[in-house]
């Protein structure tokens, strides 16, 4: 996708499975992307799709032992992470490659400070005292638009808004200078205002500092403002990618069509209803034979029993399916 540079991640043939009563169940089959310094990515899709179990299959956090890597390659500065120990992981965890989880609750440890766990990490990777950590705390606290920041530091995260606590989500994330910043619905808990703020400051950074951002969200203006090369995942795969321009203008996916048919548009008649993508999510312990999209695909056919390959329909965008010239 991009000629001039080398990747700063590849993904090769990723399979994230994870053991259930029902059996095993493929969160992530055979997902391949590339993601280049200074990228700012969009990952979308419905609910149970595969985009976050990719983003923490990339930090090598999926549960275990219900959950597994069980093939592919993920290469970080061409070297496959998924070679690594534990030991070797945590020097690029949180250091060269953060992320910022969906849920902030659950993700900041309720019996420590806000001080503690903001700066534990620059401590440990970025050799700093404490002092000086306290004083970059502080600095990012007022980065991501926390009033007070330094009475914020001695407070616990059940002393925080949703919002406060996602922000300082934010600011450990970007607290080491990482190289890329996985962002899994970052802004869920934010208003809009604050929202615009936060997307802002994490564009300045991939702007100023050639660091690779990639957003998850079901927010599809967030990722239209936003980002240069859109994925767009189902049934745990990639069905499509391409420049965001091309793809909105464009799409070549019956699923990513339904995806933008579903926003509601400025100029429609305020009795419209929105256009709703039939069928149900898919169930990945009963997925059909072939295409996994066709229960719900008016594109239907013959061919749909086969499984389609993600094809090239132009230089910098693919599909898999076998009908795309059909779109309307």
């Amino acid at each position: 996708m991009n000629e001039l540079k080398s990747p700063l991640l590849k993904i090769e043939n990723l399979q994230t499975q994870f053991k259930t009563s029902e059996g095993i169940i493929k969160a992530a089959n055979n997902v391949s992307f590339e993601i280049y310094p200074g990228e700012v990515i969009g990952i979308v899709g419905e609910s149970g799709c595969g985009k976050s179990v990719t983003a923490l299959s990339i930090m090598q956090l999926i549960p275990k032992p219900h959950g597994e890597i069980k093939d592919g390659q993920i290469l970080y500065k061409n070297k496959d992470i998924l070679n690594l120990n534990e030991k070797e992981m945590q020097k690029i965890r949180g250091n060269e490659i953060s992320i910022i989880f969906q849920e902030p609750m659950t993700s900041l440890n309720p019996v420590l400070t806000i001080e503690k766990q903001l700066t534990e990490q620059m401590l440990l990777h970025l050799g700093l005292k404490y002092k000086d950590a306290r004083l970059k705390a502080i600095e990012l606290l007022e980065l991501v638009g926390m009033p007070d920041p330094k009475s914020i530091l001695k407070k616990y995260p059940h002393n925080l808004s949703g919002g406060m606590r996602q922000r300082i989500m934010i600011a450990i994330a970007i607290s080491c200078n990482p190289k890329l910043i996985i962002a899994d619905e970052p802004t869920t808990s934010l208003d809009v205002t604050i929202q615009a703020q936060i997307l802002e400051t994490l564009k300045s950074i991939c702007e100023t500092s050639d660091t690779a951002l990639v957003l998850i969200t079901h927010n599809l203006g967030i990722i239209a403002r936003y980002a240069k090369r859109v994925i767009v995942m189902y049934a745990g795969k990639i069905v499509e990618e391409g420049n965001a321009v091309d793809l909105y203008n464009s799409p070549k996916h019956p699923y990513t069509l339904g995806l933008l048919r579903s926003v509601p548009k400025l100029n429609s008649s305020p009795d419209a209803n929105l256009e709703a993508i039939p069928g149900n999510p898919p169930d990945l312990n009963n997925l059909p034979n072939g295409c996994s999209f066709q229960p719900r695909c008016y594109l239907i056919n013959e061919k749909c029993n086969v499984e389609p390959t993600i094809t090239p329909v132009s230089d910098q965008h693919r599909t898999a399916c076998w009908n795309y010239t059909e779109l309307n």
